[in-house]
């Protein structure tokens, strides 16, 4: 970061700028991962001076804990809306396509979340050490959820925390390979709209055929 007798000498920060550094920041953390991004790429990609950039997130772990707030800010914000229905079968429903619909309808939330967790997930534990209001509006409350749908009768007995990961993560994997399906699908490559049916499909009623004679 730089020192404070140098802040007359930085241009002044704009929401505008801010905003552009997050946008191309998100693009390059996606691409490269924390450890191959670069901040000059970053600078490029929004053209602006890589000073700008220093000026609002102080430095490259600054930048992609920015990143990472701004992933699970928008996680937190769905969770809110799911807790406004009474229904378990309406939040259950919202709940999955919510988070489903949060990574699809970026470019590169999946992404980043993935290598993040492929990376063992350090710079995730730094942001909900310094900020646990996020782990609880997001973690915490999604495992609350589940857990209502079993007191309730909907879901059966199962371990809550394992069953948000279980979604968390088959969402996040599936989207962010979403390259190569293609590969496996015989030239087929489903969009969002019917991967989000499927998943919903299986979650809420499995695989196999009960009602077989």
């Amino acid at each position: 970061m730089y020192p404070w007798f140098m802040a007359d000498l930085l241009p002044k920060p704009t929401a505008s700028s801010r905003e552009r550094v997050l946008a191309g920041a998100t693009e390059e953390f996606a691409a490269y991962g924390f450890a191959g991004a670069r901040i000059d790429r970053i600078a490029r990609r929004v053209g602006l001076n890589v000073r700008m950039i220093y000026y609002h997130f102080g430095n490259k772990d600054g930048l992609y804990k920015g990143v990472l707030r701004e992933i699970y800010s928008s996680a937190a914000d769905m969770i809110d809306r799911v807790f406004q229905a009474d229904d378990p079968e309406t939040r259950s429903l919202q709940a999955i396509s919510g988070w489903f619909d949060l990574i699809t309808s970026h470019d590169h939330f999946a992404d980043i979340m993935v290598r993040e967790f492929l990376d063992g997930g350090e710079h995730m534990r730094k942001l909900f050490a310094d900020e646990p209001q996020l782990f609880e509006r997001v973690h915490k409350r999604a495992v609350k959820l589940v857990e209502g749908f079993i007191e309730s009768g909907y879901m059966r007995k199962m371990p809550a925390g394992q069953s948000v990961v279980l979604v968390t993560f088959s969402a996040a994997f599936l989207w962010a390979s979403r390259g190569v399906h293609d590969l496996f699908l015989d030239g087929g490559k489903p969009g969002a709209d019917e991967w989000k049916a499927r998943l919903l499909d299986l979650v809420l009623h499995g695989m196999i055929n009960r009602n077989k004679t």
